[in-house]
């Protein structure tokens, strides 16, 4: 059976996605039903322009609403063939997507910690947080990252450590984190819609994970030159400064007081001691200088797929 879940992602990125009445009488049976059965699918507002019924030239009006004396109310738009074609009730009905039930689900269905909380209205949640390689870590679902006022949006997820966002379909590219991307996962490839609901693929999910750590850890483990650096601070500068751009900066230098030098004159508020905390809450100087010679990344194993549904379970689990 068709998957409805895969009807919703490609809108998940539209500024203000409706789903008119003709569109959704082209899903498969039963489709609609089971998305507003759960949640992901609410009705909205009644439709104001609608694709004319009188002819076949598919042009949209506005639609007037006429009043009768029975109290009864017609509604009609023009037709250049009919002048005014009459808009059956029916058709003005309109659905939209229930941003914050489809987030509290996943929250759920990944068994996070803590409480799904909207960061951005419609655009940005922190569904919890996840136990990953011993650390806690913050999960986020985000959409329009590829927006005009996408740099709000980085800002927020820029506000936490190492973040997980889940995002609807594509990845955003690599510039728009400015060297600091986090570690993303692609909804369309692990979630999928079974009968008890929404389900989470959470080995899929811990697999990309550590696939874009790694990837991290290359890049941020390399000596970092003066327009890269700068290009870190640039992302930092609209939210709280992210340990990444501190440690990097001490990887740089080899020195906490020169990394704070450094920072401070490009306008960075800190001192060596807050580029010693941060330092720290990456593992220490010692472990800093083990990972710049030698990275490795820790692949795991689940021999079944709801064994890895928490991502803790999943990663963290002793051999």
């Amino acid at each position: 059976m068709h998957d409805p879940l895969a009807l919703l992602w490609p809108h998940l990125e539209m500024p203000r996605p409706l789903f008119s009445q003709r569109m959704v009488e082209c899903w498969p049976e039963g489709v609609l039903a089971r998305l507003q059965t759960v949640g992901f699918v609410r009705q909205a507002e009644t439709a104001r322009r609608v694709v004319c019924p009188g002819c076949y030239e598919g042009h949209i009006e506005d639609v007037v609403a006429q009043p009768y004396p029975d109290g009864s109310c017609r509604f009609f738009v023009y037709c250049p063939e009919v002048l005014r074609a009459e808009v059956p009730p029916n058709d003005l009905r309109q659905w939209t997507i229930d941003f914050d039930r489809l987030a509290g689900a996943l929250a759920q269905e990944l068994s996070l910690r803590g409480r799904c909380l909207s960061l951005l209205p419609d655009r940005l949640w922190r569904l919890g947080k996840a136990t990953w390689r011993g650390a806690l870590r913050d999960v986020l679902l985000a959409r329009g990252l590829a927006w005009r006022d996408a740099p709000e949006v980085v800002g927020r997820i820029g506000c936490s450590r190492r973040p997980i966002v889940l995002v609807p379909q594509y990845a955003p590219l690599r510039e728009t984190w400015a060297g600091c991307e986090p570690a993303i996962v692609t909804l369309a490839q692990v979630a999928s819609f079974e009968s008890e609901g929404l389900a989470v693929d959470a080995v899929v999910v811990a697999a990309m994970v550590a696939d874009a750590d790694a990837t991290w850890h290359d890049d941020v483990g390399q000596a970092l030159d003066e327009r890269q650096l700068r290009r870190l601070l640039r992302a930092q500068r609209s939210a709280a400064l992210g340990d990444e751009v501190l440690v990097a900066a001490y990887k740089q230098y080899g020195s906490y007081r020169k990394a704070a030098e450094a920072l401070i004159a490009q306008g960075v508020e800190t001192d060596r001691w807050g580029v010693e905390r941060a330092v720290r809450r990456a593992g220490g100087a010692a472990a800093i200088r083990r990972d710049e010679s030698s990275l490795s990344v820790v692949r795991m194993r689940a021999s079944q797929r709801h064994d890895g549904r928490r991502i803790v379970q999943s990663v963290d689990r002793p051999r």
